[in-house]
């Protein structure tokens, strides 16, 4: 389980009465620029002395929060329903802040990491979102081993949940102004773990929960499921003791075709106090509907429709709070106002840390006027000491060099360990073609008899193609290549 973190930019072309308002032009481009700022703050890990507003989506397991924020970033809308479509980019990061243990990471070993190239098809991002939770997952491999990762070949990942989080950025057409945060369902125990793995999982959700909506800037989005049982569970413990007057959390109720009838009254009255807190409505498709492919606007219709002909939604005097695109516009609005009333003291904090370190930098002595000439007096101050070293211990003079000749050799023995195991690439047909492949990806694939005859077949190209093609060199055969040279300079010490 990993969170996911979204930051959509929005503009709109369509001024139709049936499209999605994202208020006029000039106000949308202006709310743009305050996203863009947030966002190329959290890139360089601002966060960490200054908060940065977003809206955080929360709740119990299965209340339908996911399916929300999909639908409020607009992801699933199909490319050839709108003639600006071809604009619509998503670019996915992998944000790195915790060790395999759950420990934060110093801040030289921090970073964001990108995730493949660009999407330009909305209905690609479940299945990339998903191959970048499995990553995040799975720390000590690659990232980019999961680039194609094939979801039908299911493996046992090496953590069951991480603090690190997935980081989508939006941009394009009929598509809000918000930084979203999607955080893991709250669940009471992990099903097939042992009961103290499923303890120490679930209070890591909790903690995690709770470290995003504690933040004094962040809108709360809670989403509750209308068949639920218990409201005052999970997710309302948190909140009631972070936000106990609900000044920033917006409760948004979900599957309300479940509701049995003449069982309403459950719900209505809080949506019909305005002075309480804020409580939305929405209708998303179900799973069989998602698996016939249902696109946004479509589900978007058919919600409409549902409430404006469906008892007791449709002759309520809370029609401002029935659904997505409603739910939008009110987040979109609330994190502006919190942004724009945060930029004051981001500015201060700024300006303060930027003097903070140019003070540090003002203290460093001058570099030196010849850099080369240092760097080899340092060496031969380095060198000339360990020599001293070695003659007091040994006893040696400076007419017995026997020591350093042992040394000499054992240095080219272990580079000559080194050189052998660099790894050997040739050219291989592929599907008509060619491509670089490793000689171990190769010869994986071949049965040991004719091993030695292919060996003396191929073609080996030139370390050269190391520099043209450095994505060959993330594959896994690599990565278990190299573990040789690992085990050789461990060997040595």
């Amino acid at each position: 389980m990993a969170s996911i973190s979204a930051r959509i930019n929005g503009y709109n072309n369509n001024q139709d009465d049936n499209s999605i308002r994202l208020m006029n032009k000039t106000y949308t481009e202006h709310t743009a620029k305050y996203i863009q700022l947030v966002s190329s703050m959290e890139t360089k890990f601002a966060e960490d002395f200054v908060e940065l507003p977003k809206v955080v989506f929360c709740g119990n397991q299965s209340a339908g929060k996911s399916s929300l924020l999909e639908a409020i970033a607009n992801v699933q809308i199909r490319m050839h329903e709108t003639p600006e479509a071809s604009s619509w980019e998503c670019k996915i990061s992998l944000r790195v802040e915790y060790d395999e243990n759950n420990k934060p990471l110093p801040d030289a070993r921090r970073e964001n990491i990108w995730f493949g190239e660009a999407i330009h098809d909305p209905s690609d991002v479940e299945s990339m979102a998903y191959r970048a939770q499995k990553a995040l997952l799975n720390p000590s491999k690659s990232s980019d081993l999961y680039l194609n990762h094939d979801r039908s070949k299911e493996e046992k990942d090496e953590i069951e949940f991480t603090m690190n989080t997935v980081c989508l950025s939006i941009t394009g057409p009929n598509v809000p102004n918000l930084s979203l945060v999607d955080l893991p369902g709250i669940v009471e125990h992990i099903k097939n773990a042992t009961p103290k793995v499923s303890r120490i999982l679930v209070a890591m959700i909790k903690r995690l929960t709770r470290n995003y909506v504690e933040k004094p800037k962040a809108i709360i989005v809670a989403t509750i499921p209308c068949d639920s049982e218990d409201e005052h569970q999970g997710i309302h413990n948190i909140i009631n003791e972070v936000d106990p007057h609900k000044n920033r959390t917006v409760f948004v109720l979900t599957k309300p075709d479940r509701i049995e009838e003449k069982t309403h009254g459950k719900w209505l009255p809080k949506l019909e106090d305005s002075s309480g807190p804020d409580y939305f409505v929405v209708m998303n498709p179900n799973q069989a509907k998602l698996i016939k492919g249902v696109t946004f606007i479509q589900a978007r219709e058919e919600e409409e429709h549902w409430f404006k002909n469906t008892q007791p939604w449709c002759s309520s005097n809370f029609q401002d709070r029935l659904g997505v695109k409603r739910l939008r516009t009110k987040l979109e609005n609330l994190l502006i106002e919190k942004i724009r009333e945060s930029v004051p003291k981001l500015t201060d904090e700024i300006s303060n840390r930027l003097m903070e370190a140019n003070g540090k930098l003002n203290e460093l002595p001058p570099p030196p006027a010849n850099a080369q000439f240092e760097i080899n007096r340092v060496t031969n101050m380095c060198e000339n000491k360990l020599r001293h070293k070695l003659n007091t211990v040994t006893g040696l003079n400076n007419g017995n060099d026997n020591l350093w000749e042992k040394i000499r050799e054992q240095l080219n023995e272990y580079n000559m360990l080194i050189e052998n195991e660099r790894p050997a690439f040739v050219l291989t047909s592929f599907f008509g073609g060619v491509r670089e492949t490793l000689l171990v990806d190769l010869l994986q694939n071949i049965p040991a008899a004719n091993r030695n005859e292919t060996y003396s077949s191929i073609i080996v190209t030139p370390m050269e193609i190391v520099n043209k093609h450095k994505h060959s060199l993330r594959s896994e055969a690599f990565i278990k290549q190299t573990t040789k040279v690992k085990d050789i300079i461990d060997q040595s010490r």
